[in-house]
Formats: C-alpha cells, sequence, structure tokens
C-alpha cells in the first residue's frame, strides 16, 4: 500500500490513488468517482495514525457515557478489527462491537448491517 501512495504523493498521478486504494478494500469494486475524491483528499490532507483508537485516552473516555457501537473491518489495513475492537472494549464502558468479517478499510455494508445502525441510533 505504501509504495503507490508514495508515489501518489511525489507525483500527484491519480491512478496510484486506485493503486492504493485496492489495499484498502479487500478487492472489492467500489472505487466510483466520489471515492476516488474523498481519497485524493484524504492523502493530500489528513494524517493518519494507524492502529486508532490508540490516540484516544483511557482516563478521558472514563468521562464518556454515551453508548458507542463500533463496527470494524477484520482485514483494514489501518485499523484491523481486532485491534480496534479490542481497544474499544477497554476504553469505552458502554460499547457495543462488531467485526466486518471479510472486510477491508473501505467497504459496502450489508442491508442488515445498516439496519444494525439504524437500530443502535433508535435506541
Amino acid at each position: 500500500m505504501m509504495i503507490p501512495l508514495i508515489k501518489y504523493i511525489i507525483t500527484k498521478n491519480e491512478n496510484f490513488i486506485i493503486k492504493t486504494a485496492m489495499y484498502m478494500t479487500n478487492g472489492e469494486d467500489i472505487i466510483d468517482e466520489d471515492t476516488r475524491e474523498i481519497l485524493k483528499d484524504s492523502f493530500d490532507n489528513v494524517k493518519t495514525k494507524v492502529a486508532m483508537p490508540s490516540n484516544v485516552d483511557k482516563k478521558r473516555m472514563q468521562n464518556f457515557k454515551s453508548p458507542a457501537f463500533i463496527l470494524a473491518g477484520e482485514y483494514d489495513c489501518l485499523f484491523p478489527a481486532k485491534k480496534v475492537l479490542k481497544r474499544a472494549k477497554e476504553i469505552i464502558s458502554d460499547v457495543r462491537l462488531y467485526e466486518l468479517k471479510g472486510r477491508g478499510h473501505m467497504h459496502l455494508l450489508t442491508n442488515k448491517e445498516k439496519q444494525m445502525i439504524i437500530n443502535f441510533l433508535k435506541e
């Protein structure tokens, strides 16, 4: 993933955005024009710390009282579910966790997963 990303940073050739994104989609063909623009803006302007939420302090999270619903992709190359869900459980007192099996960083949610989010928000 890093080689095409570095090539994009150096050349600004948008073909390298698609090559980089393929590592995040786990092979899914969901990279439309809007997604490319979002990725371009992210690569150009956002500094991402891999393995988040490691940047969230456990002590600060003790003040967080709202329920949280955390979804994470099993094969997410930036924020793998195994680490993210474990960390979320450790630092968020009222949390529901859901692993998106077989999915990477970028993916399409199933209707069942969309309904899970809607149901959580309605509670």
